[in-house]
């Protein structure tokens, strides 16, 4: 039974399209700036709980992206712009690391992201803390370090959430 799979490098087509076909998997994770796509069909990994994406390429996620039952997803140096919308529709993800990316904002729908209690936006562009991120009231850690932000705006944000341990240095 394998229940995780870890990819250094570009993993060859032919592996990606068997993906599917190991219902057993637990966690995924790809380390590799040639990696640009998932497949089609990874919402069918009903096991999936981890999935990192380090240092991907990847410029868009199936549609199918958002069947899976994912607690966990890091997308760290993926020169993302924005978050992708598939990203919002997972509701049982409680931990989201999006960190070293090119973070400006996140969209409106972010906050249908109710379950998650760790958050890591740290080395974004981000100059204000995302509206959006003051609905989410289960979060537990907040990494906010390396953005352009005020202490005044991380100090009303921890007001608000006094049991979100918030991180922040610039």
């Amino acid at each position: 039974q394998i229940i995780g799979v870890h990819f250094l490098c570009q993993p060859d087509t032919r592996i990606l399209d068997f993906l599917h076909r190991i219902p057993s998997l637990e966690g995924l994770s790809f380390l590799s700036n040639r990696v640009h796509h998932l497949p089609e069909d990874i919402g069918q990994l009903n096991q999936l709980k981890l999935l990192a994406l380090t240092a991907t390429s990847i410029d868009k996620l199936p549609r199918s992206f958002q069947d899976l039952q994912l607690h966990e997803l890091w997308m760290m140096n993926c020169q993302m712009e924005f978050c992708f919308p598939e990203i919002c529709a997972l509701s049982q993800l409680e931990i989201l690391v999006l960190r070293q990316n090119n973070l400006s904002h996140l969209p409106d729908t972010f906050d249908k992201l109710q379950s998650l209690e760790i958050l890591d936006l740290a080395r974004n562009n981000l100059t204000e803390i995302p509206s959006v991120l003051w609905k989410l009231k289960n979060l537990k850690q907040l990494n906010l370090e390396e953005n352009e932000l005020t202490n005044d705006q991380i100090e009303a944000f921890k007001l608000t959430h006094p049991g979100c341990e918030v991180f922040f240095e610039w």
